[in-house]
């Protein structure tokens, strides 16, 4: 007999924790990653904890011009809409939804600009 378990459970585990144990100490968060992780990160937070978040970040250009994202699946109107700026222009702690290994450095590199402690100015989750 095989168990496996499927990955939306695990993401759901994860993004439980996450909350538990470090987003209720956060006054505020950055997520860094305005493409599909990160917006479905946010989406999977709590009422609570979406109203921490201030920005998405990024370095796409498309997404930084249109200047937000707007979360379209929230009841009631006006829809929940959340600035999207360029990594540099964010402020910490941030919640990294980006893979390693899949920019050929440039997002390791981008992220060792900013001189942040993992742990203090960032959890990487995705």
């Amino acid at each position: 007999m095989t168990f496996s378990v499927k990955r939306e459970t695990i993401w759901d585990i994860q993004v439980k924790e996450f909350q538990e144990s470090v987003l209720c100490h956060w006054k505020s968060v950055t997520i860094w990653n305005a493409g599909k992780q990160g917006r479905r990160f946010y989406r999977s937070l709590t009422e609570e904890n979406r109203q921490k978040v201030i920005a998405f970040c990024d370095v796409d250009v498309k997404k930084i011009d249109k200047g937000f994202y707007t979360f379209e699946e929230a009841s009631g109107y006006p829809k929940p809409r959340v600035p999207v700026v360029h990594f540099k222009c964010a402020s910490p702690p941030f919640v990294i939804c980006i893979k390693w290994d899949l920019t050929n450095g440039a997002f390791e590199r981008n992220l060792a600009s900013l001189h942040l402690q993992e742990g203090i100015d960032y959890y990487h989750l995705s």
